[in-house]
């Protein structure tokens, strides 16, 4: 699974929210912000940090990298 494709399970799935209403959150129009999901634009800094401020139920080590936040361990 790609940046592309986690990006719409989170928004659908984890944020609960339609495709245009997440481009409207992060200043973007809905056919740019399609592009980017298309995964025939990669988004820029700025938009990777707009979004990442706006996924307030994605584990974004899973968004970026496709692996799940580990728990450092603690103590001996």
């Amino acid at each position: 699974m790609d940046f592309a494709e986690r990006l719409r399970l989170a928004i659908l799935e984890f944020e609960c929210m339609t495709f245009s209403e997440f481009s409207r959150l992060i200043g973007m129009t809905p056919a740019n912000f399609c592009r980017i999901l298309s995964g025939r634009y990669q988004p820029s800094f700025e938009t990777v940090q707009a979004i990442v401020k706006n996924l307030k139920n994605t584990d974004l080590r899973w968004l970026l990298v496709g692996e799940e936040m580990r728990r450092a361990k603690r103590g001996r």
